[in-house]
This record gives C-alpha cells, sequence and structure tokens, in this order.
C-alpha cells in the first residue's frame, strides 16, 4: 500500500494584511454594526418581551395591593409663646421643630395610637409579615432607640404581646414625618392598603402627639404647683388662704391630667411655653392609590423586558462559538473558507435552486476543481458531526463537475446497516455522467466492504479500487462518515488529494469542528478548506453586509432567470 505524499493535500491559508487586527476603529464598527444587526434579528424576540412584560404590569396593577396615602399637617406657631426676643425663636425654631418631629416618630406615640384604636386585634395591622417586611421593622427597630430619646417625662414601659408589638413596628413602618422649618409645618404621612385606614392613623398619630404634649405641659404645671404649695406650707402654713387657693389649682390640674389619660376627646391645638402646636390640615381619606403607579410600573417593566432580552441576546452570542461567516471560518479556524451551500428548505425554496448550483459552482472554482487536469482528483467530503449536507453538496458538485464534461466518481463510503456502500443515483447529461461504484466492472474493481459500525474489512482492496478508478474519471468524491464519530475520514483522507469539511452554519460549535480538524491533522491530513451548509440566506446578508457570498441572496432572482429550474 502506498500511501499519496503529505505534499498532495492542498492547504493554502489566505494572507492577510498585519495591521487588519490592530484597527481598533474598524473593530468597534464592525462591533456596533453587528450588535444592532443581532437586535434587528431579533425585533420579534423584543417585541414579545416588550408585550409580555406590559401584560405581567397590568396583571399587577389589577391583582396586586394597593397604596394609599393620607397627609396630616401640623402648625408651630412660636409668636403666641409671648417670648421678647423674637430673634432667638427664629434661631430656635428650626431645631424645635426637628425636636417635635423626633416626637411624633417615637415608639411611644406609636403605642398610644395602637392602644387607642386597638390596632392589635385588627389582621391588617397585627399579622405576622413577611420576609421583606420583617427586614424593613428590623432597620425601623434599630432607628427606634434614636426617637426614644425625644420623649421625655412618659409612663414607664409595660409588657406587650407579641400582637401589639406587631402593630406598633408596623405603625411605624409606614409612617414618614417630614418637617419644614421655613412655614413651621411638620407633615405627618401614613400609608396602608385603605384609604379609611390612612387617614385615621395620620390624624390619630397628630391627636397623640397633641395629647402627649399637652399633657407633659400638664404635668410641668402641676410640678411647678406642688413646688409652690411646698413653699406656701412651710412660709404660711397649710391653713393659710393663699395655701388652700394654690392645692385647690393642683387637684384641678391632676383632674385634668388624669380625664386626658383616661378619655378619648380630641385635641385641636397645645400652648407651650416656647410655641404653640395645633392641627393645620386634617387627614383625609385619598380617592386613588399612590401606588403602584401605572406609568412608572408600565415604564419600568417595558425597560425590563428589553434589558432581559438584551442581556440574554448578549450572552448567547458571547458564548455562541458556531460559525455564521467567511471571516469567522478564519478568525477561528485558520482555515480557508471555500464558500457556502443555500438551504433550500427554508424561505429560499426548490425554486432558488439555481443560486444552489452556482453556490457549488463557486466552491468548485475556489478548490480549484474547475479545470480538467490529466491526473484524477480525489476530494474527501467530509464534516465533524452527522447532518451536516455531505450529501447534498457531493451530489450538487457532481452534478456542476459533469456539466463541465468531467468524469466524476460519487463514492458514499459512511457505513450503513447493509455493511457495503450506498451509490448516489447517475444523472446523464450532454457533457458527461454522474458514474457510480454500480458503473464500474465488477471483474476490474471491487467494492468497498464495510462493516456494520464502520470499519474496512480490507484498506487494500480500497486503495486497488481507487487506483483503477483514476484511470476512468477526471473527479473523485468521496463521501466520509463524520470525524468525530468514526475513524473513516482519518483512513480515507490519506488517499484524498483534497479534504472537503461541511460545516452546518450557524449550528455545529465552532469548538467542534476544530476538533475535528486536529483529529485530521494528528492523522497527517491538513484540511483543504470549510464549506458552510444550510446557510439561511435571508439571514445571512443582513448579517454579513461585506460577505461575497450575501449576494446570492440578494440577486436570486437572477439566478432563477438565466437558468432552467429543475
Amino acid at each position: 500500500m502506498h500511501a499519496p505524499q503529505l505534499e498532495q493535500i492542498s492547504f493554502q491559508p489566505i494572507q492577510r494584511p498585519a495591521d487588519a487586527g490592530n484597527d481598533a476603529r474598524l473593530h468597534n464598527e464592525e462591533v456596533l454594526l453587528g450588535s444592532l444587526l443581532l437586535f434587528w434579528r431579533n425585533r420579534r424576540l423584543f417585541a414579545g418581551a416588550a408585550l409580555a412584560a406590559l401584560l405581567l404590569a397590568t396583571i399587577f396593577l389589577l391583582v396586586g395591593t394597593k397604596q394609599y396615602r393620607a397627609d396630616s399637617s401640623v402648625r408651630l406657631d412660636f409668636e403666641s409663646s409671648g417670648t421678647a426676643a423674637s430673634s432667638r425663636v427664629a434661631v430656635e425654631a428650626a431645631a424645635v421643630i426637628e425636636s417635635e418631629a423626633r416626637m411624633i416618630r417615637s415608639r411611644s406615640v406609636a403605642e398610644d395610637v395602637v392602644a387607642r384604636l386597638k390596632l392589635a386585634d385588627n389582621p391588617r395591622f397585627s399579622s405576622r409579615p413577611g420576609i421583606l417586611t420583617s427586614v424593613l421593622q428590623f432597620l425601623v427597630q434599630s432607628s427606634a432607640s434614636i426617637d426614644e430619646s425625644a420623649v421625655a417625662g412618659g409612663a414607664p414601659s409595660v409588657p406587650r404581646s407579641p400582637a401589639f408589638m406587631r402593630a406598633v413596628t408596623t405603625v411605624m413602618a409606614n409612617t414618614t414625618v417630614e418637617n419644614d422649618s421655613k412655614s413651621y409645618l411638620i407633615t405627618v404621612a401614613y400609608r396602608a392598603g385603605s384609604a379609611s385606614d390612612a387617614a385615621m392613623v395620620a390624624n390619630a398619630l397628630v391627636q397623640e402627639y397633641l395629647r402627649e404634649r399637652h399633657v407633659q405641659s400638664l404635668l410641668a404645671s402641676m410640678a411647678r404647683l406642688q413646688s409652690e404649695q411646698t413653699q406656701l406650707a412651710l412660709r404660711l402654713g397649710e391653713k393659710h388662704p393663699t395655701f388652700q387657693t394654690a392645692k385647690t389649682h393642683l387637684d384641678e390640674v391632676k383632674q385634668r391630667v388624669h380625664a386626658w389619660e383616661t378619655t378619648s376627646q380630641t385635641i385641636q391645638s397645645v400652648s407651650l411655653d416656647k410655641f404653640s402646636a395645633e392641627i393645620a390640615i386634617p387627614a383625609q381619606a385619598p380617592e386613588a392609590p399612590t401606588s403602584p403607579n401605572p406609568k412608572i410600573v408600565y415604564a419600568i417593566a417595558f425597560l425590563a423586558g428589553l434589558l432581559l432580552v438584551t442581556a440574554y441576546l448578549l450572552i448567547r452570542q458571547h458564548y455562541d462559538t458556531s460559525l455564521a461567516s467567511e471571516r469567522a471560518v478564519i478568525d477561528r479556524l485558520g482555515v480557508r473558507c471555500l464558500g457556502i451551500v443555500p438551504d433550500l428548505s427554508g424561505a429560499f425554496g426548490p425554486q432558488y435552486r439555481p443560486a444552489l448550483v452556482e453556490a457549488v459552482r463557486g466552491v468548485s472554482v475556489s478548490a480549484g476543481l474547475d479545470v480538467r487536469s490529466p491526473n484524477c482528483k480525489v476530494v474527501l467530503v467530509a464534516s465533524s458531526l452527522p447532518d451536516e449536507g455531505k450529501t447534498q453538496f457531493a451530489s450538487t458538485l457532481a452534478t456542476v463537475l459533469t456539466d463541465a464534461g468531467q468524469k466524476v466518481l460519487v463514492v458514499d463510503a459512511v457505513p450503513h446497516r447493509e455493511g457495503r456502500v450506498i451509490d448516489i443515483p447517475s444523472t446523464e447529461t450532454v457533457a458527461g455522467s454522474v458514474t457510480t461504484t454500480r458503473d464500474v466492472t465488477p471483474a476490474l474493481y471491487q467494492t468497498i466492504d464495510l462493516r456494520h459500525h464502520g470499519a474496512f474489512a480490507s484498506i487494500e482492496s480500497f486503495e486497488r479500487y481507487l487506483a483503477a478508478a483514476r484511470a476512468l474519471h477526471d473527479v473523485i468524491i468521496i463521501k466520509a462518515a463524520p470525524v468525530l464519530m468514526l475513524s473513516d475520514a482519518a483512513k480515507l483522507g490519506r488517499f484524498a488529494d483534497m479534504v472537503v469539511l461541511l460545516v452546518r452554519w450557524r449550528r455545529t460549535p465552532g469548538q467542534a469542528v476544530a476538533d475535528a480538524i486536529r483529529r485530521l491533522r494528528d492523522a497527517g491530513i491538513r484540511t483543504s478548506g470549510v464549506v458552510l451548509s444550510h446557510v439561511d440566506l435571508k439571514e445571512h446578508g443582513p448579517d454579513h453586509l461585506r460577505d461575497q457570498h450575501s449576494y446570492l441572496a440578494e440577486y436570486r432572482d437572477f439566478y432563477s432567470s438565466i437558468a432552467p429550474l429543475s
């Protein structure tokens, strides 16, 4: 057995300019154009994602929990306090307003509201919170110690039930206090799932704040009267009329303190030493929910849908190693791309078969098979994986070469269960014929004997068969089994003058093609070129504007107008 020398295998990589990869501007333009084309090609996916996001947003707005916000305002008046130094009051106003705002946010006021309204018995306030609410409540409890210092003279804390504490935490978590030192206004806002609850709690917070400040004022007056009464008792005695008047006044203050602590009467204003506080605007039940805002929800949903699709496409593109253009073949594999084979099963139907024939004819010209040579050329058609389009390419290439006046032998060396060669049907033309192994005289040539799993029974018999066939044909096309599946391609490649590797467009992983080329190279066989098969010209054209094969898609009607339909 005499195997052909490796020098007979044609492999000439394309020489590109040395500075082509260093042109940053060209690279950025290609990346930008590729991204825009990627998005345009998947515009239907963007539209579907946007519609789905808007549908989910609509469902959320219909069935989601709505939040209502009610506001109640308290105005502080520093002029009614009778302070002479007005400039000093103006300087202290900001500090006083901030202190009063902290008092409204305090736990003491929240506990009074829960106790007054009996919110511990209301499931909307005392139910067990979810995970997110628990986190928010934990943050509120962490900052509650700051506000506790704002309360002075309050009653000592007493043990509370878990439902009561949950209601207090809920009230504190949904309360917002905003103060304006210029207008002397403190706005108390409360958010709730019910408009009536929001207004009720907002008004209750203001009422309990004023009540507590009024009680504190009464307690301060009571302490002052007690001090005066003690001094009068020491100076005048307990039977003196002045002492009795002070005692009567003190008893009245005590009754007023008890009445304010035990009754639920409302209060509109309270006068303190340095200022007075009054309800400027009571809370009203809002007619429309403040959240969720439909405009914001739809905008967020729309943008989220687009961003998710964009991220999905970019990630898929980043990890996609399939080959989609001539440049990708050259850049990733370092192997010459001989051409493409259009897919006629999609948008390009059988009426565009002349475009397929012309594409294969272009492959034959690139491979140097169009010129008749005195010596027979053996072409091995292989692929890295199954279903790459070898049969269609081999038969079309044989037809093209036969039309050019060459005698062609097509050998299907892919093993089948029958354990023999499966011949491609022959077609007669004026210039010549596509000859199969069945057309060769059995007395002179032996048929390739394959076992069920693809191993050759006698490689010597195939060598003798091939040597005899070379004398009668101009081109012998051998269709081999996938390189990564069986070792037949490596064995047959030793007898070939040219190895053509079929790669399915946008489907075969680039790593699989690289492994197939490496496996052939390890066997001493170099791949002459790659042919992209099953190319969808409708997508190939917009994706690769600078690809020479894009004109097949743009001017596909030209071929049908000059060639007969088959």
